[in-house]
């Protein structure tokens, strides 16, 4: 099943929505074996496993398990816990789509896209968060 264009500009939306806010990069690392951060593989994994889920509450079941570890999931951001934010986009792509193949498809473009925003954001990438200029100054290797 294809995701429509329309669809598709929601989900960069929702994702440039969620990425240029300053915590991001505060609850983000380049380096996956920092287990207090989030890895950009940890989105990888979740396009994948929305693929795979049999229904929404299976995801949104794994994402409250990933906050119960303390691995960056339980942080605030923007006031609240930064799995419960993705929750509520994964609730607004629910609200945006029209039947339950294509939303496993935009969840997982949704979490496609922010691997792909993780990966430019904490691996050297001149971002504007915020209106104010973020200028990540790790090296690359």
């Amino acid at each position: 099943m294809n995701i429509s264009s329309d669809i598709k500009a929601n989900l960069l939306k929702y994702t440039d929505e969620i990425c240029n806010k300053r915590e991001f990069l505060e609850i983000h690392t380049s380096n996956d074996k920092d287990s207090k951060k989030i890895g950009n593989t940890q989105y990888r994994a979740l396009a994948n496993m929305a693929l795979a889920s049999d229904c929404f509450e299976e995801l949104e079941l794994y994402i409250k398990y990933k906050q119960a570890k303390g691995n960056g999931w339980n942080e605030s951001f923007n006031g609240k816990k930064y799995g419960d934010v993705i929750v509520e986009y994964m609730d607004k792509i629910r609200q945006d789509v029209k039947d339950k193949e294509e939303l496993s498809k935009a969840l997982s473009l949704f979490f496609g896209y922010m691997y792909w925003q993780t990966s430019y954001k904490t691996k050297g990438g001149n971002t504007n968060v915020n209106n104010n200029t973020y200028t990540n100054h790790s090296k690359r290797r």
